[in-house]
């Protein structure tokens, strides 16, 4: 949500206010130029009024409000139900002990990939990634995710990013259901 202020307030909103100033410049009216920039400013309002519209219709549409009121461990049978539709083959690890990894997959081409679920109501830390990433030696993996129903602290990215560990988040998650959720064409 940050990102949109930034681009609302660097970019957006001085672009409305030089269209303005231009448009009184050139008819030499300040009635114009104000008819101008509230124009812009009540087409940008209706054009984000329409966007958060359909975010709200796709995210009903994906019921993320349920895992929203999923348990941990819930989320991550969850998660290997939805990642074995998808085509990877999945192990849950136990509850405790885990070696930092929630979920081994095969993929189809045998590649192993370890996952950190985090069904969070915050941002989900450095802890989730670091965790994930010494799994990977233990379950001789070759690639680390961890996918939460929310989003993740800067620290958390940049760690991530680092060491080669990918983030899904919460509109991947949502993404992934929709197209779950979509029917399979032969």
């Amino acid at each position: 949500m940050k990102k949109r202020k930034n681009v609302y307030e660097e970019i957006i909103l001085p672009s409305f206010i030089l269209l303005a100033i231009w448009r009184f410049l050139k008819t030499g009216s300040i009635k114009q130029g104000l008819v101008t920039l509230f124009g812009l400013l009540f087409l940008y309002i209706i054009i984000s009024i329409i966007k958060s519209l359909m975010y709200k219709r796709k995210m009903l549409k994906s019921g993320i409000d349920k895992i929203d009121q999923m348990s941990g461990q819930q989320f991550e049978y969850y998660l290997s139900q939805m990642l074995g539709k998808q085509g990877y083959k999945v192990r849950l690890t136990k509850v405790t002990g885990d070696f930092g990894a929630d979920l081994v997959l095969t993929s189809p081409s045998g590649k192993i990939i370890v996952v950190q679920a985090k069904r969070y109501k915050k941002n989900v830390g450095i802890k989730a990634v670091q965790e994930v990433g010494t799994s990977m030696s233990h379950y001789n993996a070759m690639e680390a995710w961890v996918i939460t129903n929310s989003y993740y602290t800067k620290a958390a990215q940049t760690l991530a990013k680092s060491n080669g560990i990918h983030l899904y988040n919460r509109d991947d998650l949502i993404n992934w259901i929709i197209k779950a959720k979509q029917p399979k064409v032969s």
